[in-house]
Formats: C-alpha cells, sequence, structure tokens
C-alpha cells in the first residue's frame, strides 16, 4: 500500500524545497527533472518519491506531493502544518477525508489555521 499527501506552499523555490527535504529526511537524491523535479528520499528504509513543481498554473504556489509506502505524517493537514511551522511560508492542502468535502481547503499561514473555498485560491 501507499501513501500520499500534496501541499502547496506559497513562493518556494527548489532550493528551500531541497534544504527542507534534507532537515525532513535526511538524504535527498534528485532522479528527474522533467516533467517535474523529482527526489528519492528514504524514510524508514523505505523510498518516498517526492514531486516537486515551482509556479503551478503560473501561480506563486510550489506543488510538493509525497509518494511512498509511508511518510512521517498521517494526515495532508499534519504535513502542510509541518510544512508551515518549518518553512514559515503559507501553505494550503485539501482537507482530510476531502472526498465529503471536495470544494474545501486548509490554509496555514501567519494568520493561523483557516478552512477557504477552494474557488478563492489562485494557483
Amino acid at each position: 500500500m501507499s501513501a500520499s499527501i500534496e501541499i502547496y506552499v506559497r513562493d518556494l523555490s527548489k532550493e528551500k524545497a531541497e534544504k527542507w527535504l534534507s532537515n525532513q529526511f535526511g538524504s535527498v537524491e534528485q532522479v528527474r527533472t522533467e516533467p517535474a523535479l523529482t527526489y528519492e528520499v528514504d524514510y524508514s528504509g523505505e523510498t518516498v518519491r517526492v514531486f516537486v513543481a515551482e509556479n503551478i498554473e503560473g501561480g506563486p504556489y510550489t506543488s510538493v506531493w509525497f509518494n511512498g509506502p509511508n511518510l512521517p505524517w498521517t494526515t495532508i493537514r499534519a504535513c502542510a502544518k509541518a510544512a508551515f511551522e518549518d518553512l514559515g511560508h503559507e501553505v494550503i492542502c485539501d482537507q482530510d477525508g476531502y472526498e465529503q468535502d471536495p470544494w474545501t481547503m486548509t490554509r496555514f499561514s501567519d494568520e493561523g489555521e483557516e478552512r477557504i473555498d477552494d474557488s478563492s485560491v489562485s494557483f
């Protein structure tokens, strides 16, 4: 079974993403550059792939998508909150259980945590 989490970090550069991944996982190996930067990291002895796409849809957000057998976070919100606390950049993510509430996202920013309508986000 595989776990997958995607978050959106405002104004996150490739360099800052690599540094954050290194702080989270230790060794970070870039394995592809197209169609998105792809990294492999180790978590609990297993490989996790991390895809980083800057300026999605021409906007200020960078998509960071984790895909592996296990991840350090048990929920999307836990990952987004950790990213905000570590990076100091606004982070947006889908709600945990977004199948029941597909139009609502969570934003972590200096103003705190808030639920937002996804139509209010300009990616």
